[in-house]
């Protein structure tokens, strides 16, 4: 009954290998990643700003419309919509 409960084989990994490996590329491209992590942080800003100066119910006045161009039900738009709104009523925005 042993057979049930364990697998017929196993695989050796090197998990150390594998560290060692991360760690030194991740040094090696820091210059990429850092880069990619700047470009990444400015994109993110200019959404956060941009959310920031349109007014909560311009957004889902947005999100409504959107939901229902793409759904092409109505129905669909005001739900997308009144499920923003709960985000909002519940404290998330």
């Amino acid at each position: 009954m042993n057979w049930i409960y364990e697998f017929p084989f196993t695989f050796p990994v090197d998990l150390k290998a594998i560290d060692d490996f991360i760690k030194s590329v991740s040094i090696k491209l820091s210059f990429i990643f850092d880069s990619l992590t700047n470009i990444l942080k400015g994109f993110v800003n200019i959404v956060y700003t941009l959310l920031n100066v349109i007014p909560w119910f311009v957004i889902i006045i947005i999100i409504v419309l959107l939901g229902w161009k793409v759904s092409k039900k109505i129905t669909k738009g005001i739900l997308y919509g009144a499920l923003i709104f709960l985000i909002g009523i519940v404290g998330y925005w």
